[in-house]
């Protein structure tokens, strides 16, 4: 089977590819090493879109003191770099110790909840005329899921964007309500979220930045 690493057959294509040239050797041992560290994880972590690295990485211990997958006996201590590898080449969402296996289970969960129509189910008042949504209140919706990791994937598939500028910070907690403002609220902007209605008013541009201003 091609797909096990330890396979008689695949034992005996790895040993033939050992008496080719040290070019194609390498290449054909790092192209089938990813491959085998991403059947890995999906059979490890099956039906888990996000994990943590280090339980892969204790998932890989295991396999070790099993004896059951030769790729563990190798690679073990690579496991940052081949990550950051899979990522380059789109088959996982590496992001500070985050590693998203199924992108598309865990946006499905999310993305339908924030962008569904007002007539679903799923449907979430979220849309402003501004864009901007808290991240207490993209926790609350998502409270199953680390609040860090989902802020950190839908910034980098650039669904939102967080906002760090000091000045737009303190526009934006003055309009919003007393009961949404906490000491250290953070907020993301998300551009398919404004609502295309005429603004309810405009903030006041500070003297000092009279270039910040907006709905």
């Amino acid at each position: 089977d091609c797909r096990q690493s330890n396979s008689r057959y695949i034992i005996k294509l790895s040993e033939h590819m050992k008496t080719t040239c040290d070019t194609l050797r390498k290449q054909y041992g790092v192209v089938y090493h990813l491959h085998q560290l991403f059947t890995f994880m999906s059979k490890e972590f099956d039906g888990i879109p996000v994990v943590r690295f280090e339980r892969v990485q204790e998932a890989l211990e295991a396999s070790v003191k099993a004896h059951k997958d030769l790729l563990a006996f190798t690679y073990a201590d690579e496991l940052h770099s081949d990550l950051c590898e899979l990522n380059d080449m789109g088959y996982i969402i590496y992001l500070n110790g985050w590693i998203v296996l199924d992108q598309a289970a865990l946006l499905s969960r999310v993305q339908g909840v924030l962008f569904a129509p007002a007539d679903f189910k799923q449907h979430c008042e979220l849309s402003n005329a501004t864009g901007v949504v808290p991240v207490s209140t993209v926790a609350e919706l998502f409270s199953p899921l680390d609040t860090d990791m989902l802020v950190q994937v839908l910034c980098y598939l650039e669904f939102c964007r967080e906002i760090h500028d000091h000045n737009v910070l303190q526009l934006i907690s003055q309009d919003h309500s007393p009961q949404s403002e906490t000491t250290n609220e953070r907020y993301l902007f998300f551009s398919g979220l404004v609502r295309v209605e005429a603004p309810t008013g405009i903030w006041k541009a500070n003297p000092q930045f009279p270039h910040v201003c907006g709905w």
